[in-house]
């Protein structure tokens, strides 16, 4: 490469260098227009959302921009004749609030003044009305159906049970509605809709207990003694003799909540409690560094 240079003449060799140089300019002008794509693509994925499509700012600008001393100019003008009309404008009349729908039921709460009323004479009311809501309430349709039968003797007869929505089913129309609606339309998950229940629950911890007692321990008794007898015939490395092995070892603990009305059979109320937080914790994780990250946390 050398030897060849040697034999070119000056000039051949300035115009060697002058194509190399405009090689190397435009080489470099793509390496430029390549950084400032990169650049702007960093910005739409991980700048902030003003940040994200911002313009190019070595892009020249419209020679449409007015003069800065012309515009402060117009900004005050602007301004005085805003405080002028504010000044001189005269305040909307007020038609008050909507009224309130005639068709709902009224609630009448006198209230009258303090103090010795006697020898007063009422001249008068004002009246303020509020809108109210009654919360949803629990009750029992209690169907009594009057047997008769023939005084003289024969065969008695029994008014008709309602239909029902489920055969033999507790829940009545409004409650499984309810339920329903509240589940897929509200999109309100089973465990909300069973906390609200159990506040609307009238048993105390001492009958809890005793309920427990009576329908779950008969249930408890037979599935530990089936699990004393069955752990011997399985693998203990199987699925089924983990599992009975893992609810032998915690036998009292699984078996507490029949002695204590106040503790839950499980712990999905405490599961849903902590969710959040771990959602939350995962999040975080590509939350951006800075003060962001700060006010975040």
């Amino acid at each position: 490469m050398s030897t060849d240079l040697q034999n070119l003449t000056k000039s051949e060799l300035i115009t060697r260098l002058t194509a190399k140089e405009l090689q190397v300019e435009k080489l470099q002008q793509s390496l430029a227009n390549k950084d400032r794509l990169i650049a702007q693509f960093q910005r739409m994925i991980f700048g902030q959302t003003r940040e994200r499509f911002t313009g190019d700012p070595d892009q020249g600008s419209l020679p449409f921009a007015a003069d800065p001393i012309v515009e402060k100019a117009r900004e005050a003008e602007h301004e005085q004749a805003t405080k002028l009309v504010r000044k001189n404008a005269s305040r909307p009349n007020h038609n008050g609030r909507h009224p309130l729908p005639d068709h709902l039921p009224v609630e009448e709460v006198h209230i009258h003044p303090d103090g010795d009323l006697s020898g007063m004479e009422c001249i008068g009311q004002e009246v303020t009305d509020e809108l109210e809501l009654q919360p949803a309430r629990l009750y029992i349709n209690r169907y009594i159906r009057h047997k008769y039968a023939p005084v003289g003797g024969g065969a008695p007869c029994i008014g008709a049970l309602p239909d029902r929505v489920i055969d033999k089913c507790i829940a009545g129309p409004g409650l499984l509605v309810t339920i329903l609606v509240d589940k897929y339309t509200d999109h309100l998950p089973l465990y909300r809709q069973r906390q609200w229940f159990a506040r609307e629950e009238e048993l105390s911890p001492d009958e809890r207990k005793e309920l427990r007692l009576a329908r779950s321990l008969p249930i408890i008794n037979t599935l530990g003694a089936w699990i004393h007898a069955e752990i011997k015939n399985v693998l203990p490395k199987s699925q089924i003799g983990k599992a009975m092995a893992y609810s032998a070892k915690r036998w009292d603990a699984l078996s507490e909540y029949m002695h204590d009305g106040v503790l839950e059979i499980d712990n999905n109320l405490v599961e849903n409690t902590i969710r959040p937080l771990a959602l939350g914790r995962k999040n975080y994780l590509f939350t951006p560094t800075g003060s962001l990250r700060g006010r975040i946390a």
